[in-house]
């Protein structure tokens, strides 16, 4: 009778710890994510002055050029992220990591440059068809043109994957 009772304590126990457990998982994952996020959208949106004074500084045209397309790969080297400048058309006419500009479709009805055209400066977190991966985006429209940042979000993946991990980990092995 009392190792009955005592079986059925143990598998509540670990029934609930396996609960409770997934529910930790699931809500530390998506604070975790939205945290990350928050801090990146903080470090775009920062570098909005700075892109603004090397363009009019450059006097910076919406216009392709060798001279657009160097400053922005210059840029995107220093703040580590991938810049797009995008005609309010649509058009891409420079690009940090694409130099064949004939074979992406127009940007036009992106979400992030529909707000940004229509507010100044948007964020939008999709999937890059081009970079076939989760991207978050950070566009503004200045001087009639729409400057785009974007950041890969596979190291926010990263991060929620090794704190479960840890969690696991401390959870089997406690």
């Amino acid at each position: 009778m009392l190792k009955k009772i005592s079986n059925k304590l143990i598998l509540s126990y670990l029934t609930l710890t396996v609960i409770l457990v997934v529910i930790i998982f699931v809500m530390l994952g998506r604070f975790l994510k939205a945290t990350h996020i928050d801090i990146l959208k903080t470090e775009m949106s920062s570098y909005d002055t700075m892109i603004d004074y090397e363009f009019r500084k450059l006097s910076v045209k919406p216009v392709q050029s060798a001279a657009l397309n160097k400053t922005v790969s210059d840029l995107a080297a220093i703040i580590k992220l991938r810049i797009t400048v995008i005609k309010p058309d649509g058009t891409v006419i420079a690009d940090s990591d694409i130099t064949d500009f004939s074979s992406l479709e127009s940007h036009q009805y992106r979400k992030e440059v529909i707000d940004a055209v229509s507010s100044g400066a948007a964020f939008s977190t999709r999937y890059s068809s081009s970079l076939k991966t989760n991207m978050l985006y950070y566009a503004i429209f200045r001087n009639n043109m729409i400057i785009r940042l974007a950041k890969p979000l596979y190291e926010v993946d990263r991060s929620i994957s090794s704190l479960r991990q840890l969690i696991f980990n401390v959870t089997v092995f406690a």
